[in-house]
């Protein structure tokens, strides 16, 4: 919009009621700088709330189109999109479990530090699918495979939640944890990871006392 710029500008803050000449200035310092060195849109906020998309584009005349777009309510709610996303976090991040949500293309978009925790160092990332999990915990040590390997390992554990199943993993650190994975009804999945070490302990122990029970009472 060449050398018209400060007239429309004038004439936008205006209808627009900006009552500080700094806004004013400051409105058209950053039109006529995106003026002088591209035509990529920019954004400003209004002294009233709104907020104002300002689009450009050539004509086949040498001239220039300018379309100024209110999207006031358009940020507000990717505002109340961020805010609902920060407060799932954080209830995700109190729960006493390793916690992840996987969505429709299997792939990790929330976790907490525990899920972290539980799995190999560096393996957990925003967009890495489950299998990739398993088979990095399972090639780094993290999960105790057995004799048989990281894919015997890594297809047994899809075979058993594919069955609704509630495998047991042993940890390299001494923990065992049982998996557990629900379905969403948007096509992804939550799977927990929740330690029971102490519980297996606890059996393990009932388990050896009752056996000296009965041995003392066979004597």
């Amino acid at each position: 919009f060449a050398a018209r710029s400060p007239i429309l500008l004038a004439r936008l803050t205006a209808i627009d009621r900006l009552p500080l000449a700094t806004h004013r200035d400051a409105a058209i310092a950053r039109l006529q700088n995106l003026r002088r060195h591209s035509l990529a849109p920019v954004e400003i906020s209004l002294a009233d709330g709104r907020d104002i998309l300002v689009q450009r584009a050539l004509t086949g005349y040498g001239g220039r189109v300018v379309v100024m777009t209110d999207i006031t309510q358009l940020r507000a709610r990717e505002r109340e999109s961020e805010a609902g996303r920060q407060l799932l976090e954080d209830a995700i991040e109190a729960v006493a479990l390793g916690f992840a949500i996987f969505d429709a293309n299997g792939r990790l978009s929330l976790w907490n530090s525990r899920f972290a925790a539980m799995n190999a160092p560096g393996a957990v990332a925003a967009g890495v699918g489950w299998d990739e999990l398993v088979r990095a915990g399972a090639g780094a040590g993290r999960f105790l495979t057995g004799p048989g390997g990281v894919a015997p390992f890594a297809a047994a554990l899809a075979r058993a939640l594919a069955e609704n199943g509630e495998p047991e993993i042993d940890l390299d650190d001494g923990r065992r944890v049982v998996v557990w994975r629900q379905p969403t009804r948007q096509g992804g999945a939550v799977v927990t990871f929740r330690d029971v070490t102490e519980r297996r302990r606890m059996e393990a122990a009932l388990r050896d006392a009752w056996a000296l029970a009965q041995d003392v009472l066979e004597a």
